[in-house]
């Protein structure tokens, strides 16, 4: 289900955050620990969107009244025991994460979700795994 408020997530200390400042779309709300996209005629994040490249979480809730507010954006790193539907096994280490919207994690490919990253850990708990992401313009390929 979509963030209706701030949302801390629990980010693996031993993997080096890494941060970009990117303009907001005007009149939106981000929610701390939202999942962002850019959007599809370029240069500003929102809320995750079917088809839009993912950037990463947001890291502190902002109000954007234009698109020249900037938003605080972690575009790498580690989270640490998401719930992910489809995630059940040890054998899913390296199967790719989607997310439907800006808070539902998910295994399932479909033409509404957005790949975010791999399955890193499974700790025994059907749905409850580390999941790597890394925003799609930071990638190396």
């Amino acid at each position: 289900m979509a963030l209706s408020a701030d949302k801390v997530r629990n980010y693996d200390p031993a993997v080096e955050p890494f941060f970009i400042d990117i303009p907001g779309k005007a009149s939106t709300t981000l929610y701390e620990g939202g999942a962002v996209t850019e959007e599809s005629n370029g240069g500003t994040v929102d809320v995750l969107t079917a088809s839009e490249a993912f950037v990463g979480f947001v890291d502190k809730k902002i109000v954007t009244t234009s698109a020249t507010e900037r938003v605080h954006v972690r575009s790498r790193g580690i989270l640490k025991n998401v719930a992910c539907s489809g995630l059940d096994n040890v054998t899913d280490f390296g199967v790719a994460v989607y997310m439907s919207d800006n808070d539902t994690f998910t295994l399932t490919s479909t033409t509404t979700n957005v790949q975010i990253g791999k399955v890193v850990g499974y700790h025994g708990v059907s749905g409850y795994g580390d999941v790597f992401f890394e925003g799609a313009h930071v990638r190396s390929v």
